[in-house]
């Protein structure tokens, strides 16, 4: 596993609770050498050709289907997109983000944060799950309600994944990072960025839809 991008910073928002986290990975720039004998300097990546033609007025159809054939074919990430959704001139319209996260392409995660909506449980699926969250974790029992989902869920986004605790039986922090050196030398103790890591290019892919 590689770290394709190096995020500056993304913000988790659930309900009240508005967490920062500050993403240290390997930087990849858009333009990089060819791996091959070529005439030509560099090749361009598909983010930055993506990019290029949201800096003009799209329409929502547009976007969602340029987005569309480019997770079809598996060119881009989600944290591809995250990163144009940041890139200054860039707009993705809201509604091409909500189709692309209802017929699967994207996760609820990538489509609330890029249109600074609240995230829900569901969206943080690929990490976190409520019941699993409390019983393995015995810090919790006693202190929350397991029946107030909310407070789990807040809880886990401000406190759980900053000392990298297990929120689900599928993802395993302490074991994600220790899957790739380079990752784990670029976030050290920073657990929050393992779990934001998998959610953008690990947690939600689907396969060729030909």
């Amino acid at each position: 596993m590689n770290i394709r991008r190096k995020l500056t910073s993304v913000t988790v928002a659930a309900a009240a609770v508005v967490m920062a986290v500050s993403m240290n990975g390997v930087t990849a720039s858009a333009a990089t050498k060819a791996s091959y004998n070529t005439k030509w300097n560099s090749q361009i990546g598909w983010t930055s050709i993506l990019g290029a033609g949201f800096l003009k007025t799209t329409d929502a159809d547009s976007a969602y289907r340029q987005l569309r054939n480019a997770f079809m074919y598996q060119v881009i990430s989600e944290g591809d997109v995250l990163e144009l959704a940041n890139t200054e001139g860039v707009t993705i319209p809201a509604e091409a983000l909500k189709k692309l996260a209802s017929e699967g392409w994207i996760s609820g995660y990538t489509y609330k944060m890029i249109a600074k909506l609240p995230l829900e449980p569901s969206d943080m699926s690929a990490v976190y799950d409520a019941d699993y969250y409390y019983a393995n974790n015995p810090w919790l029992q006693g202190v929350i309600d397991p029946n107030d989902k909310n407070a789990l869920f807040q809880n886990f986004l401000a406190v759980g994944m900053q000392v990298g605790a297990r929120g689900n039986a599928s993802f395993d922090p302490v074991a994600y990072r220790a899957s790739d050196k380079v990752m784990a030398t670029a976030y050290g103790d920073n657990w929050a960025d393992y779990y934001v890591n998998y959610l953008l290019y690990h947690g939600h892919i689907l396969p060729y839809q030909g």
